[in-house]
């Protein structure tokens, strides 16, 4: 169902930033929604900033969960082969920023069925 939506964690030094995607649940269609956040570290824990919500690794640190956003677990070092080129670009501006950084956008537009009208 939310095989459209994941979680990208990058880090410079002691910076750290995250990319939020929400796509659409399958097999609806419809256009990711991505928010670009830096993370900041908080009386012992981590929040993303652009939500407030803590972020919590795992103890085997294959498992992340971000509050209510659910559990995502790891599947490699590559971005998902569906991140555009200017995702990149501010990711790698969210880990070189100082302060907190905050960028939404849009990403790819998904195909498959229109979702049902009540």
């Amino acid at each position: 169902m939310f095989n459209n939506s994941r979680r990208e964690i990058a880090h410079k030094n002691n910076r750290i930033c995250i990319k939020i995607v929400k796509g659409p649940a399958n097999p609806y269609k419809g256009v990711e929604d991505i928010t670009i956040s830096s993370v900041s570290f908080q009386k012992g824990k981590f929040y993303i900033d652009a939500t407030g919500e803590e972020l919590i690794l795992g103890k085997n640190e294959k498992v992340i969960n971000s509050g209510r956003g659910g559990v995502w677990e790891y599947r490699g070092t590559s971005p998902d082969p569906r991140s555009q080129p200017i995702q990149a670009q501010k990711m790698a501006e969210c880990v070189a920023a100082q302060g907190r950084y905050v960028q939404k956008m849009q990403g790819i537009s998904i195909s498959g069925i229109d979702f049902p009208k009540h």
